[in-house]
């Protein structure tokens, strides 16, 4: 078998398999997928606890407080990891989505708070508050993430750009 018969079997078998560090990332990518959805849907089931089960709903937002804790600091050390890496806009962008979620975990610790000290007559505005806040802060990082990577550059590279051009000259009908 020559050289080149033997580099395109090689190069077949490396398109028919996909390496298997793509598939563990990407199982991984599910399993954290799935995490979130189950916190997600734990918390939103806060709004059904009545004030007699107070306990059982705090044990709930507890649990979906760590997660997001471990989510953020995730992110945190992955920007720190990235930091020489980024570009200045990036950075900016990245130490600006910390401090916003840092803000927005302090207001969900007052509802936490605010759960755990409610009266009977508050605690269904309390629990909406939490949940409301809740969603907004896994939201802000799921933001947070998209700011810290590279934004791509104004201006369309090569054949994007002759695309663009393209379409600019295509008469309108």
């Amino acid at each position: 078998m020559g050289l080149s018969s033997t580099v395109g079997a090689q190069d077949a078998r490396s398109q028919q398999a996909p390496p298997a560090k793509d598939a563990q990332a990407s199982k991984e990518r599910a399993q954290r997928q799935e995490v979130r959805k189950e916190v997600g849907e734990a918390v939103d089931s806060i709004r059904s606890y009545s004030y007699e089960r107070r306990q059982e709903a705090m044990a709930v937002a507890r649990r979906s407080m760590d997660e997001l804790d471990a989510q953020f600091d995730k992110l945190q050390a992955q920007s720190q990891a990235d930091w020489a890496r980024m570009s200045e806009a990036t950075r900016s962008r990245s130490q600006r989505s910390a401090q916003a979620l840092r803000r927005q975990r302090n207001a969900l610790s007052e509802w936490y708070g605010g759960m755990r000290q409610s009266s009977a007559t508050a605690w269904d505005e309390v629990k909406a508050g939490f949940v409301s806040s809740y969603h907004d802060l896994a939201a802000a990082i799921r933001q947070a993430r998209d700011d810290m990577r590279e934004k791509p550059a104004a201006e369309p590279a090569g054949d994007e750009q002759e695309k663009q051009d393209s379409r600019k000259q295509e008469p309108r009908r």
